[in-house]
């Protein structure tokens, strides 16, 4: 089983529990109740870079098929956010199933990228221009207010 579509979601909501919301409808109205919805809040990444890699893997497997929401993306350390593009940028994680990757947050991402402490790479603007938006180093989200 695979999602239906391939967009990456980014939810920017006020609150944590509407994040959780709103991501769990969207994996509802997705997939059947058979397939997986793991949740990761990005603040509790593993420091080492091996074992960030592993976990971050391990979990894309455990949601094949399924959704993976990492809650609070925002708070993904600089390292975090490097081993995650790496392995979004090798697009293959040796699984036959697509992963539905939904990331929340409270705040805005693009103010974040603005003063340093989100990477670029990781977000496309909503309001960003087409040629800024064609760059294939970058990942392209749907973005969903709630």
């Amino acid at each position: 089983m695979a999602a239906r579509h391939s967009v990456t979601l980014l939810i920017t909501a006020g609150s944590r529990q509407m994040v959780d919301i709103v991501a769990r409808r969207i994996h509802a109205s997705q997939f059947t109740g058979v397939a997986p919805f793991v949740g990761l809040k990005a603040g509790s990444f593993p420091r080492d870079a091996e074992q960030l890699r592993t976990h971050l893997v391990k979990q894309l497997h455990a949601a094949a098929g399924g959704s993976l929401l990492i809650r609070d993306v925002e708070e993904m350390s600089s390292a975090a956010q490097l081993t995650f593009a790496s392995i979004l940028r090798e697009g293959s994680l040796g699984h036959p199933a697509a992963v539905r990757l939904i990331a929340g947050t409270t705040v805005s991402l693009l103010e974040r990228v603005n003063a340093g402490y989100f990477l670029e790479e990781l977000l496309i603007a909503p309001d960003e221009t087409p040629t800024d938006a064609d760059r294939p180093s970058r990942r392209k989200w749907a973005s969903i207010t709630a």
